[in-house]
């Protein structure tokens, strides 16, 4: 079922919009770190089966907080 959600879901995706899901690049987490300016927070969010969390990048600190929802 989750593999067909899937493949909708990348059907309805434009072709540039794909091609860059494909050829998307990680990062390490330092790096991100050393690129932020002393003022600036990195959110970013990840819903995994029921579940949000949010995990947050500032230059001197990397932290993740779980059950943001119900």
């Amino acid at each position: 079922m989750k593999e067909d959600e899937l493949v909708r879901a990348l059907g309805e995706l434009s072709d540039s919009e794909y091609v860059s899901l494909q050829g998307a690049s990680s990062v390490a987490v330092e790096e991100l770190q050393q690129s932020l300016p002393e003022d600036t927070t990195v959110v970013e969010y990840f819903f995994a089966r029921d579940e949000v969390l949010a995990f947050l990048i500032a230059r001197n600190r990397f932290g993740a907080a779980r059950q943001l929802t119900p």
